[in-house]
């Protein structure tokens, strides 16, 4: 009688496992290739940068060593883009440092956060400008302080899938966002081209690169009119500008600042440069005279202005508010070096 044996059971022993690793094989070589590609084309790994992601390295700081010698960056996108964390660790190769600006959102909130939920005890540098300290942009960050408070850290699988993603997203070009298939098919079916590299690339770190460089000319000009001076005027007649109430708000930050320093921290306030004309503009309705200069007669924290420090003068800033990645070193440099003279870090 002829056998009913099936033809999986007449399949040499090991078929399946073979022919799982050779299709796993020209995968591999499949997705390096399309790597290789977008590489060629000047695509670099870029984090995509959540509050998950913030409050990664908002947890990382709390189980830094020598607390004391660290240094962490508080502000919004100025602070993000500008300040270049290989020119820190040249400069200051045992000291730890922590990136929580935040895109778009003033950072008083989070200030408050590390000064009232932290043992942090090192130097807390913080990008303002005086309408940081407006009524309205007081709470800007308190949804990533909420999500690291109540989401982040009670569950363990979601700081381990953050961190998981965090670090291979670091690693590899075909995890951004912008370049997903159906994103690329789309701008096949409208340019007949790939995509192009995207003027902004998030790092490991967080910290974020500016390149306004010709190869992302669509970007750049996106930028510029996003940073319209006519445009950033109209955001401030918005604004509710009340001098006593503002000034309230700067004696209640003297109790934060306070609290950091017993512990044997420090606060620097830093007002990042403006292009003459954005600054100009922002004379006109909260001067350096009336605002500005009493941060530190009432917060007892070191001041430090970009008009402080002439240098920074020769810096272009091709959207009228933030540095090119290739002037992020110098700047960097030069900020560090005023900061040195100040004795801030002994």
């Amino acid at each position: 009688m002829p056998s009913s044996t099936s033809s999986f059971d007449r399949a040499p022993q090991g078929g399946w496992g073979k022919r799982v690793l050779v299709a796993s094989f020209f995968s591999i070589l499949f997705l390096t290739s399309i790597e290789l590609i977008y590489r060629s084309l000047g695509h670099q790994p870029s984090v995509t940068d959540t509050p998950d992601i913030w409050s990664d390295v908002r947890a990382s700081i709390e189980k830094t060593e020598d607390s004391d010698k660290s240094v962490l960056l508080l502000g919004a996108s100025r602070m993000l883009t500008g300040f270049d964390l290989d020119t820190f660790h040249q400069m200051y190769p045992n000291r730890n440092i922590f990136q929580l600006a935040v895109e778009g959102k003033w950072p008083i909130a989070t200030l408050k956060d590390i000064a009232e939920h932290s043992n942090f005890s090192g130097t807390v540098i913080v990008s303002v400008t005086a309408e940081s300290f407006l009524n309205d942009f007081l709470d800007h960050q308190k949804q990533h302080i909420d999500h690291y408070h109540k989401v982040y850290m009670p569950s363990f699988d979601h700081k381990i899938n953050t961190r998981l993603q965090r670090f291979f997203q670091s690693k590899i070009v075909l995890l951004q966002h912008s370049l997903h298939p159906k994103l690329v098919a789309l701008s096949l079916a409208k340019t007949k081209a790939l995509p192009k590299p995207h003027m902004m690339h998030t790092e490991y770190s967080r910290e974020k690169d500016l390149d306004f460089s010709s190869k992302n000319q669509g970007f750049q000009n996106m930028a510029r009119n996003l940073e319209n001076p006519k445009d950033f005027e109209q955001d401030i007649k918005g604004w509710e500008i009340n001098y006593t109430s503002w000034l309230s708000n700067i004696r209640e930050i003297r109790e934060l600042v306070e609290k950091i320093q017993k512990r044997g921290g420090k606060v620097v306030f830093v007002r990042l440069p403006y292009s003459p004309i954005r600054f100009s503009i922002f004379e006109r309705y909260m001067p350096k005279e009336k605002y500005w200069n009493q941060i530190y007669k009432y917060t007892n924290a070191l001041t430090v202005h970009f008009q402080d420090m002439p240098r920074l003068s020769s810096i272009e800033m091709p959207d009228e508010s933030h540095i090119d990645v290739k002037d992020k070193p110098f700047f960097t440099r030069v900020l560090l070096e005023y900061l040195q003279t100040k004795d801030v870090f002994l």
